[in-house]
């Protein structure tokens, strides 16, 4: 009974049967690579999706890179004009902490100053005070004593440069030079 299961019944001639069978099997054959090419086809684009997305990170990636570098640059331009501001300060403060304290000396003089004398001029240099005025001659030969006599801490010593009388005044016109 086994045999006459496996017999077929066919009305179509026997070359033909073979060419039906052939084309069963062709078509389930291409609908196998036609199955198989889809995946692969989704396969490739995910691959190239995923390279596309990777190469957009890339360029925001130097994008990024590249701001932070200029960032980076001006930070460096910041600090190197922050060590060039600083140096130069340390140079002024060292030219202000050496300069002497030019206030001193003339008020020391103007505190000194008897009554008689009218000052006229009054010359400060970095080692000397010239000055000039006019007075009666015991004050003016006071003012004189008072610096050429001795020495104080402001200044080293002083000459009287000139002292000339004019005939239109009875007062006299001085020069004092004191060192300082």
């Amino acid at each position: 009974m086994e045999k006459e299961k496996d017999q077929e019944i066919n009305f179509l001639a026997p070359d033909r049967a073979d060419k039906i069978r052939f084309q069963k099997e062709l078509f389930s054959s291409l609908k196998r690579a036609g199955a198989i090419l889809v995946v692969w086809l989704l396969i490739i684009s995910g691959v190239l999706g995923y390279g596309l997305f990777l190469s957009n990170e890339g360029k925001s990636l130097k994008q990024e890179t590249k701001l932070l570098e200029q960032q980076l640059d001006q930070q460096e331009e910041k600090i190197t004009l922050i060590l060039i501001l600083k140096e130069r300060l340390g140079r002024i403060s060292q030219i202000i902490n050496a300069r002497s304290d030019l206030s001193q000396p003339l008020n020391s003089f103007f505190a000194t100053v008897p009554v008689g004398v009218n000052l006229t001029k009054i010359s400060l240099g970095k080692k000397s005070l010239t000055v000039s005025g006019t007075g009666d001659i015991l004050s003016i030969s006071q003012l004189a004593k008072s610096y050429t006599a001795g020495e104080q801490d402001w200044y080293q010593g002083a000459t009287l440069k000139s002292l000339t009388k004019s005939e239109k005044d009875i007062n006299f016109n001085f020069d004092l030079l004191i060192d300082l």
